[in-house]
C-alpha cells in the first residue's frame, strides 16, 4: 500500500504531475493494507498531507512527521487519539495550527477550564468575551485539545480520551481542517463510515 524510498521524477512541460522513472523503496508498508483501519488511517494522512502542502515544494519537516506516523501505525493498532495528535501536529508544521492556550481575538491566556467558542476560520479558540459565533467546545475538550497539539507520535499510543471528550475533539479539528481543505476528503468519508458501521455493530 505504501512505501518510502528514493524515487527519481522527471518534469512534463505545462504539467503540474511530474512522471516517475524509477523507485527504489527503503521501508515497505505495504502490511498497512491486511488490517482495514491501519490502511484508512494511513490513506487519510497522506491524502492530508497532499491536500495540504503546496505542489513542489519540499516539506522536509512533514514528509518526517508522516514517516513516523506510518512507522508507529504499522506497528501498533488505529487509534483515534493518534490521529488527533497526527493532525495537530502536521497543521503546527505547516503554520496553521490552531490558538488553544489564548483567546485568537484579544489574546486572553487566563481561559482554565472554562467554556470557548472554537472559531476555525479566526485560527481556534474565542473566549466568550470576544467570540458570540463559533461552536462552544468545554473547557475539558479545549485542555485536551491543548495536551494533544504538544503530543509526540511515541506518547499518543498511551492516551485514551473520554468517548465524549474524544467526539469533540474530532469535530473541532476536522472544522479547522476544513477551513484549508476544500472539498471531499475520500479516505475521512470511509474513516467516518467504517467507525460508523462499528458502532452499530455494538
Amino acid at each position: 500500500m505504501a512505501a518510502t524510498g528514493e524515487a527519481h521524477l522527471r518534469d512534463r512541460s505545462g504539467a503540474d504531475l511530474m512522471v516517475l522513472e524509477s523507485f527504489e523503496a527503503r521501508d515497505d508498508r505495504s502490511a498497512l493494507g491486511l488490517d482495514v483501519a491501519k490502511a484508512a488511517h494511513a490513506a487519510y494522512a497522506i491524502e492530508l498531507c497532499d491536500r495540504l502542502c503546496p505542489a513542489r515544494e519540499p516539506e522536509k519537516a512533514v514528509f518526517a512527521w508522516l514517516d513516523e506516523f506510518l512507522t508507529r501505525l504499522g506497528a501498533g493498532i488505529a487509534t483515534a487519539e493518534r490521529l488527533r495528535v497526527f493532525e495537530l501536529g502536521l497543521l503546527r508544521r505547516l503554520g496553521i495550527g490552531p490558538s488553544l492556550d489564548r483567546c485568537v481575538v484579544c489574546g486572553r491566556s487566563d481561559l482554565g477550564g472554562q467554556d470557548v467558542r472554537w472559531y476555525p476560520a479566526r485560527g481556534g479558540a474565542v473566549c466568550r468575551t470576544c467570540g458570540p459565533r463559533g461552536d462552544l467546545i468545554s473547557g475539558q475538550v479545549r485542555g485536551e485539545l491543548e495536551h494533544l497539539s504538544h503530543t509526540s507520535l511515541a506518547d499518543a499510543d498511551a492516551l485514551v480520551l473520554d468517548r465524549d471528550v474524544g467526539t469533540n475533539c474530532r469535530r473541532a479539528v476536522l472544522a479547522l481542517i476544513r477551513e484549508h481543505v476544500h472539498g471531499p476528503l475520500r479516505s475521512l468519508d470511509f474513516i467516518e463510515k467504517m467507525s460508523g458501521a462499528m458502532s452499530n455493530s455494538r
